[in-house]
This record gives C-alpha cells, sequence and structure tokens, in this order.
C-alpha cells in the first residue's frame, strides 16, 4: 500500500488497513503527516508479514519502532529519513536485534540522534544487509565504515555524512576492498 502525500490518512485508517489487509508486506506512509506511533504499531500488530516499511517524514518516532521490532521479522526495507529527531539508536538497535533480514535501511536527516551505536548492531545482526544510507546530519565515524568492513561484505551502497570520516582513510580503502563492486559515496557536506 503506497499512501505517499495523503494528508488524509493518519492512526486510525491504518488500522482499518491493518484489520483488513493482514498479509500486507508493504507500506509507503512517507509524508503523510498524520501518521503517528499508533498507526505504525497497529500495522506492525496487526500485519506480521511486512517487509517494506517508509515512514520518512512522519510523526513516527522510537516507540512505533520498537513496535515493528517486535512484530515485524520478516521487515527488509526500512525508511525513517527526515523524521525529525524522533527516531534514535534505541529503535534502530531494537530493528537489528529484531528484524534481521533488514537489506535496506535509509536513516537520513533524523536530527543526529542516529549514531555509530545504530550502526554497528546493524551491521553486526543484519548480515543481508546491501543498502544504508546515512546523510545529513548523521554522525558517523570511521567507527562505523569498520563494523561494516567486519561484518558485511554484502553491501552494494553506502551514502554516507563525510563530516567526521576522511575520504583518503585506510579505513575507507579497506571497506572498498571488502565489498568489491560496491557504490561508496562518502559526501564532503553534513
Amino acid at each position: 500500500l503506497d499512501v505517499t502525500s495523503c494528508s488524509r490518512v493518519g492512526d486510525a485508517a491504518l488500522e482499518a488497513v491493518g484489520r483488513w489487509c493482514r498479509r500486507m508486506r508493504h507500506l509507503d506512509v512517507t509524508r503523510a503527516d498524520r501518521v503517528t506511533d499508533a498507526g505504525v504499531l497497529a500495522i506492525a500488530q496487526l500485519c506480521p508479514f511486512l517487509q517494506h516499511l517508509a515512514v520518512a517524514q512522519t510523526n513516527v518516532t522510537d516507540a512505533g519502532l520498537m513496535a515493528v521490532a517486535r512484530h515485524s521479522s520478516l521487515l527488509q526495507h526500512l525508511d525513517v529519513e527526515f523524521t525529525s529527531g524522533g527516531v534514535t539508536d534505541n529503535s534502530i538497535v531494537a530493528i537489528a536485534a529484531g528484524c534481521s533480514l533488514l537489506r535496506f535501511i535509509n536513516v537520513c536527516f533524523t536530527g543526529g540522534r542516529v549514531t555509530d551505536t545504530a550502526v554497528a548492531a546493524i551491521a553486526a545482526r543484519c548480515p543481508q544487509l546491501q543498502e544504508l544510507l546515512a546523510l545529513g546530519g548523521v554522525p558517523l565515524t570511521e567507527t562505523s565504515l569498520r563494523n561494516l568492513v567486519q561484518w558485511r561484505p554484502s553491501l552494494r551502497f553506502l551514502s554516507v555524512s563525510g563530516k567526521f570520516i576522511d575520504e583518503n582513510s585506510d579505513v575507507l580503502r579497506e571497506l572498498k576492498r571488502a565489498c568489491p563492486g560496491a557504490d561508496i559515496f562518502v559526501s564532503p557536506f553534513d
């Protein structure tokens, strides 16, 4: 179900959809500004087959994502971009623990509240991870790159803010060797 930019969709609508579409695998509520943790909680509890969840530019916080971590073990795609600091390391670490099939995660512009701690958990617990996007104020350091070198040779796409990462560092070269064929971008901007 894709209700991107639908301003009329809120938590009650998501609960109704969850009750009638229990086998739903894909939900994109990007820019549906009436969606909150309550709607995501309902979907997580009612739709155990969910594989794709995009809550970018919504009011979803750690509370909603904790429910996803508990109930959506089949999740493969998660987009929490522009969640204004409501999403933190806490929920991303929980997602890593509960959603080990994760292949794609976008934590761009999360208000600096997703850090190396979250990336370490994703790298260690999500063996199928292929794409990680962490631009726009996500304060990652070379520690994140080291974790990806150690755990994720399956990585195919990485885009991170370069504020705390030296573009010519040994660990970046090592990551490129460990993930041959991967597109790795380090933005010089925050």
